[in-house]
């Protein structure tokens, strides 16, 4: 009874779930890592593994899940832009970042300096990281505080892929899985509806 890759369905099986996403390129990779998610799941049953086996992959489909998530928010995000429901400056605020130089321009005493530097005003890019995105959609109320706290417990799960940051060993278990899944669904189906309503 060997798992068969031949049974695994095409990545374009899932694209009627992420049907709210009308850029191609980005629904075939999401499908793509949902195909990678079903494809851990299989391998899970098949083969019952325990241990760090087991942990290893629950990681795999966590972080994959909460990329997903990631992606479909920063999307909504891009969207809302797209269609006038936001602007950049509600999105940033006055966030500046510095390019370019700085130059000292007069040393004031051993505490306290002048300086020169160039800034523009930041604006929503396709390097935006998931914190960011996390603030942005419950800045810009695509998400309320419960789905917010929900997104923000995915980003740092999805962030222990980080072994070097890890305090303690992770052990992640079928448990967490559930919260994952339970989670993305209720963020997909909030950002679904945002999207596919006038």
């Amino acid at each position: 009874m060997a798992f068969k890759p031949e049974n695994l369905p095409e990545h374009r099986a899932f694209e009627g779930r992420f049907y709210f996403i009308d850029d191609e390129n980005l629904r075939t990779n999401v499908c793509i890592n949902f195909q990678y998610i079903v494809f851990l799941l299989s391998l899970l049953k098949e083969y019952e593994f325990q241990g760090p086996i087991q942990y290893s992959i629950n990681k795999d489909i966590i972080v994959n899940t909460a990329t997903i998530v990631e992606c479909c928010l920063y999307f909504c995000i891009k969207k809302y832009l797209e269609l006038g429901r936001t602007t950049e400056q509600e999105i940033r605020g006055y966030k500046w970042e510095d390019f370019g130089g700085v130059c000292l321009i007069y040393e004031i005493n051993e505490t306290e300096a002048i300086f020169w530097s160039k800034r523009r005003k930041k604006g929503f890019e396709s390097g935006v990281q998931f914190r960011d995105i996390n603030i942005i959609v419950k800045r810009i109320a695509i998400l309320d505080n419960s789905l917010f706290d929900k997104a923000e417990i995915m980003r740092t799960n999805r962030n222990k892929i980080h072994l070097a940051g890890l305090d303690n060993a992770d052990f992640f278990e079928k448990k967490h899985v559930e919260e994952a899944f339970k989670s993305a669904e209720d963020i997909l189906a909030v950002i679904e509806d945002k999207l596919t309503s006038q």
